[in-house]
């Protein structure tokens, strides 16, 4: 395997183990619950994104 070729197989292994392991994690809460944890998680994505981007840190 050549060293390039390392994130993209990582990306794909890391992907396929969390859609394996997404219905464990699902079946626990409510679909109320999920979608609160999801919007929260989306708001403090959208302003940390924003923070980094205009830091110059991330493209």
């Amino acid at each position: 395997m050549r060293r390039k070729d390392f994130p993209y197989y990582f990306l794909i292994i890391v992907t396929a183990i969390g859609l394996v392991l997404l219905p464990f994690a699902i079946v626990k809460r409510s679909f109320k619950d999920w979608i609160i944890v999801y919007l929260v998680s989306f708001i403090g994505n959208f302003f940390s994104d924003k923070y980094f981007v205009t830091r110059g840190y991330l493209k």
